[in-house]
C-alpha cells in the first residue's frame, strides 16, 4: 500500500494546546508497577520537536523555528490522515497566539488557538471588551454569498492592540466592545466554491455605536503572474503584518485571492504562490515549479497582480524519487520572515526531475514528499541540483535524541525515517519504544501515534546498563519498519556539563545505497549498500561491527564482510530477478560500549517490485467496498471551481479490532500508475468489538487530472489493519470507479412552423469537457442519432445516426410530416457519458 499521508517534520509535541512554542509538558513515565506522575519540564537542550495542535478537521498545526532566534514562530498545516494536501484556511498571530480557522468547507469548522511564546502585539485586555465608555461595534460584508468559517480582527492604528472579534460561524457577521479610537478591520473567508477574499475597513469609533461592513466587490485579485502563460497557481497565501508584528491572512488553495486596495504606514502585505506547469496531467511529470514571493510595502494598489521574468529568478534543478511504484506528493514551502509565516504547497508526481525558479535572495523553509524536512535555501543564480527521497529511508543521527538529566531520562527519536542524503522524516505513522535494565521494564509504550512523544522515565543516578528498543512501523512501499536496538551504560553525574551540550550516551548506524533508479528500485547491475556508525558523544570512537541484507523481509539474512576496526563499510550486491524487496542491517558500537543494531524492512525495491501482489497476515477482512455509491464520477466545470466530492467506504474487522484504513484510485497498474487520486480517512465507526464501516473522501476538479486520457475506469486499492497491529489486509485491486467526462449536446429543429410534407432541418453540437482547460470543446468521431415523439405519444423513435465531424456540428434534412417533439442522443462511451439534447416541437401544417 502506497504512503498517501504526507507528515511534516519530526513531531514528538502532544497534541493539543501548546504550552510555548518549542517546549511541550512532559509526563513522567514511572517505571514498571509504579504510578505515573508529572515531571518537570524538559531542558532546553533536549526539546527537539515542533510543538502543534490537532484541528477540527484533523488536520495538524505545528510550529517551527522563526527566521532567527527570538522571532516569532513560523507554522504549518498537514493533510488529515490519507489526504495529500490540507485544505484552505484564515490565520491571526495577535498577543503570544496564533489561531487557525479551517474555511471554504461545506460546513463551519471551529478554530484552534495555540500559545506561541512570541508576543507579536499587544492583545486586548479582557475588560477592554466590557468597559463602560466602550461602543458596540458591528461587522458585515456587503456584496457577497454566505461563506462558512471565517475570522476577524481589528487592530488600533495608533497603538496596533489587536482586538478579536466575536464572529458567527455561519453568517460573515460579527461583534465587538472598543474605546474610542480608529481602527483597521480584517476578515479572511471563502466559500467551497468560491475565490478567498482577505478583505480591510477603516473606522472610527467615538460616542455612539458603528456598524462597519466590508465590501466585497471592492477587493481586487492579488498574485504573481510569471511570463510564462502556461504556469499554474498550486495554492497562495496572502497576509497582512503590522508594525508590531502581528499577522492576519489567508494561507493555501488554488483558487484566486481577492484583496482590498489599502495604504497604512507600517503595514505590510506579503503573497507567497506556488505554480505549475501540468505535464500530461498533475499527475504527470512536473517540467516546472515556481516558489515566489511579492512583498507590498504599505500600499496594495488597485491593480494587485505582480508580473515577474523567469529570467530574473533563481534556479534549480530538483529530483523528486519514489518509493518504488510511482506516486503523488506535495512540495510545501514558507520564506522565512521576522513575522509569523504560513507554509504554500505544490502537488508533484514522483519520480519526476523539475526545474525550480525560485524568488532570489530569501530563505525557504521547506517540507516535502515522503515526510522529509529539507534544510532552509537561499537561492541566488543558480542553485546545486538537490535529490528528494533517496532509498534507503531509515534512521539519521539525531540531533536531538535521547538525553537525560541527573535522574530522567528522555526518550526521544524523531528523526527515525530520514532519506539517505541526510533529510530527516518523521517517525512514520506508529511507534513503540521499550527500555529495560538489568532485565527489568522500566517503561514501555505500543503502537502509539507519532504526533505522541515518549517522554521521560526516572532512573539511577549511579552508572546503571540500559537496553532501548525503538520501532516505527509504516503503511508505505519501503522502510515499512524501521527498528533500533541499543545497549548503553548512562548515569547522572555528567549533569554538571555545560549547558548547551547534550549528555547522549547511544550509538547510531545509517545506510546508504548507490545504483538505484529514480523508483528506490535495483535493477540488473550490481548495488552498493553502505553503512556507518557514529556515535552521539563527540569524545568517543565508533566501529561498525556488521552489515547484512535480507531478500525475504528479515526471515533469513546475508552477511557482508566488514573491517574489524572501520566506522563504515560498503559492498555490492547483485539483487535477484525474483526479489521484490531487499532490506538491510547493520550493527555498530563506540568506545564508550554502547551498541546499537538497525534495522530496515523494505529498505529498497528489486527487480521483481513491478509486479507486486495484494498482501495479508492474520484475520483482517475487507468487504463492501464502493466508491461514489457505485455511480460513475463525472467532472466538469472550469478551472479550479467546479470541484466534486466523492465517497468511499468499506466494511473492515479484525478480532482485535480495527487501528486504521486507507483506500486510494489509481489509473493503469499498481506498480506503475498513470494517474492517482488520494482519498482521505473521515473515520472508522465501530458496529461492534470487531467490526469498523471506513469511511473516505476525495474532492476533485477536471484540473486535478488536466489529462483527458485518465477518463475511464481507475482501481481502488485499499487497506486495514488490526487495532494490536498484528494483521493487515492490502488489497491491491479492491474494487473500480469511472471517473469519466461529461458530455453536451444541442438540438434545432426548423423552420417552426413547417408545411405538411416540407423539409425540415436538425442541426446540433454535440461538445465534450476538456480536462486541461476546463471547457467544452467537439467531440468528434461519435454516433449521434436524430429521434422523434409524435405528440399526444410517450415513445421516442429513432430516424437516423449520423457521426459528428471535427466540429461537433451534425446536420441532417427530413420530411416533416406530424407534429411532434425532435431531439439528438448520443451514447456513452467507458470515459464519456450519454446524452440526450433538448426536445425542440415542431408545428407541423
Amino acid at each position: 500500500m502506497r504512503n498517501t499521508g504526507i507528515s511534516g517534520i519530526a513531531r514528538i509535541g502532544a497534541t493539543g494546546a501548546l504550552a510555548s512554542a518549542l517546549a511541550a509538558a512532559a509526563v513522567l513515565i514511572a517505571p514498571a508497577g509504579a504510578q505515573a506522575t508529572e515531571g518537570p519540564a524538559a531542558p532546553a537542550q533536549a526539546t527537539a520537536a515542533p510543538a502543534g495542535a490537532t484541528l477540527a478537521t484533523g488536520e495538524r498545526l505545528e510550529l517551527t523555528p522563526g527566521a532567527k532566534k527570538g522571532a516569532a514562530p513560523d507554522f504549518r498545516v498537514l493533510p488529515a490522515p490519507g489526504a495529500e494536501q490540507p485544505g484552505r484556511y484564515a490565520f491571526a498571530h495577535t498577543g503570544g497566539e496564533l489561531e487557525v480557522q479551517p474555511h471554504g468547507r461545506k460546513q463551519p469548522v471551529p478554530s484552534t488557538t495555540v500559545k506561541t511564546g512570541v508576543a507579536s502585539t499587544s492583545a486586548a485586555p479582557a475588560e477592554s471588551f466590557a468597559g463602560t465608555s466602550n461602543q458596540s461595534v458591528t461587522f458585515s460584508v456587503a456584496n457577497t454569498t454566505a461563506a462558512a468559517g471565517s475570522l476577524m480582527r481589528v487592530f488600533n492604528l495608533s497603538t496596533w492592540m489587536s482586538y478579536e472579534v466575536d464572529t458567527d460561524q455561519y453568517q460573515l457577521t460579527g461583534k465587538a466592545s472598543l474605546p474610542a479610537g480608529t481602527y483597521l478591520a480584517l476578515i479572511s473567508y471563502s466559500s467551497p466554491q468560491d475565490p478567498s477574499y482577505l478583505l480591510a475597513k477603516g473606522f472610527t469609533v467615538g460616542s455612539a455605536p458603528v456598524s462597519v461592513v466590508f465590501d466585497q466587490a471592492a477587493a481586487k485579485e492579488v498574485g504573481i503572474v510569471p511570463d510564462d502563460p502556461t504556469a499554474r497557481r498550486a495554492s497562495a497565501s496572502v497576509w497582512l503584518t503590522t508594525p508590531k508584528g502581528a499577522t492576519f491572512g489567508d494561507a493555501g488553495g488554488r483558487g484566486r485571492t481577492f484583496v482590498t486596495p489599502l495604504s497604512v504606514t507600517g503595514v505590510k502585505v506579503v503573497v507567497h504562490e506556488m505554480l505549475t506547469k501540468n505535464g500530461p496531467a498533475t499527475y504527470k511529470p512536473t517540467p516546472y515549479l515556481y516558489d515566489l514571493v511579492h512583498t507590498f510595502e504599505r500600499t496594495v494598489p488597485t491593480t494587485a497582480m505582480v508580473k515577474v521574468a523567469t529570467s530574473s529568478l533563481a534556479k534549480t534543478t530538483t529530483t523528486l524519487r519514489a518509493q518504488a511504484g510511482d506516486q503523488t506528493g506535495t512540495l510545501h514551502s514558507y520564506p522565512k520572515l521576522p513575522e509569523v509565516s504560513p507554509q504554500t504547497w505544490a502537488p508533484l508526481y514522483m519520480p519526476s526531475t523539475i526545474t525550480e525558479y525560485v524568488t532570489p535572495g530569501l530563505t525557504f523553509g521547506r517540507f516535502g514528499p515522503h515526510g522529509l524536512t529539507l534544510a532552509d535555501r537561499t537561492l541566488t543564480g543558480t542553485g546545486a541540483p538537490e535529490t528528494i527521497g533517496r532509498a534507503p529511508f531509515g534512521p539519521n543521527s539525531s540531533q536531538y535524541g535521547t538525553d537525560r538529566t541527573r535522574y530522567l531520562m528522555w526518550i526521544r527519536e524523531p528523526n527515525s525515517v530520514g532519506d539517505a542524503d541526510g533529510n530527516d522524516g518523521s517517525p512514520g505513522e506508529y511507534h513503540s519504544m521499550k527500555l529495560t535494565s538489568r532485565g527489568t521494564v522500566l517503561a514501555e509504550q505500543r503502537n502509539i501515534p507519532t504526533s505522541q512523544s515518549f517522554a521521560s522515565v526516572t532512573v539511577p543516578e549511579e552508572p546503571t546498563p540500559y537496553q532501548l528498543v525503538h520501532d516505527v512501523t509504516r503503511r508505505a512501499r519501503l522502510s515499512t519498519r524501521v527498528t533500533r536496538e541499543w545497549t548503553f551504560t548512562s548515569d547522572g553525574y555528567s549533569n554538571t556539563t555545560p549547558v548547551g551540550e547534550r549528555i547522549n550516551d547511544l550509538v547510531d548506524v545509517t545506510f546508504d545505497t548507490t545504483g538505484l533508479d529514480i523508483r528506490n528500485t535495483a535493477g540488473t547491475a550490481p548495488v552498493t549498500i553502505s553503512a556507518k556508525a557514529a556515535s552521539r558523544d563527540a569524545n568517543a570512537t565508533a566501529t561498525l561491527t556488521g552489515l547484512e541484507y535480507s531478500l525475504d523481509d528479515g526471515a533469513t539474512w546475508t552477511a557482508v564482510t566488514v573491517p574489524g576496526t572501520e566506522v563504515s563499510a560498503s559492498a555490492e550486491v547483485t539483487v535477484p530477478a525474483t526479489a521484490r524487496f531487499v532490506s538491510l542491517r547493520a550493527s555498530g558500537k563506540d568506545s564508550n560500549g554502547a551498541t546499537n543494531r538497525s534495522t530496515v524492512i523494505r529498505a529498497f525495491a528489486g527487480p521483481a517490485s513491478t509486479t507486486l501482489p495484494s498482501e495479508q497476515a492474520g484475520a483482517t477482512t475487507l468487504t463492501g467496498l464502493s466508491v461514489n455509491g457505485g455511480k460513475p464520477i463525472v467532472l466538469d466545470g472550469s478551472y479550479g471551481l467546479n470541484w466534486l466530492e466523492a465517497e468511499g467506504k468499506f466494511t473492515a474487522s479484525d478480532p482485535a479490532g480495527i487501528r486504521r484504513a486507507g483506500m486510494y484510485l489509481y489509473r493503469g497498474s499498481y506498480e506503475r500508475p498513470t494517474g492517482v487520486v488520494d482519498m482521505y480517512s473521515t473515520g472508522c465507526t465501530k458496529t461492534d468489538a470487531a467490526t469498523s464501516t471506513c469511511t473516505f473522501t476525495t474532492m476533485l476538479a477536471p484540473a486535478e487530472l488536466a489529462d483527458n486520457t485518465l477518463a475511464g475506469t481507475w482501481n481502488v486499492a485499499a487497506f486495514a489493519e488490526s487495532l494490536d497491529g498484528t494483521s493487515f489486509v492490502d488489497n491491491h485491486a479492491a474494487g473500480t470507479v469511472r471517473i469519466m467526462r461529461p458530455t453536451a449536446l444541442t438540438t434545432d429543429a426548423g423552420p417552426e412552423p413547417v408545411a405538411r410534407g416540407g423539409k425540415l432541418t436538425v442541426t446540433g453540437t454535440l461538445t465534450v469537457s476538456d480536462w486541461l482547460t476546463g471547457k467544452k470543446v467537439p467531440y468528434a468521431g461519435r454516433p449521434v442519432t436524430l429521434e422523434f415523439k409524435k405528440a399526444g405519444t410517450t415513445t421516442w423513435s429513432k430516424v437516423r445516426t449520423i457521426t459528428t465531424p471535427s466540429t461537433g456540428k451534425v446536420t441532417t434534412t427530413l420530411a416533416a410530416w406530424h407534429d411532434g417533439y425532435w431531439r439528438l442522443t448520443s451514447p456513452a462511451t467507458d470515459t464519456t457519458t450519454a446524452v440526450a439534447g433538448p426536445a425542440d416541437y415542431v408545428d407541423v401544417r
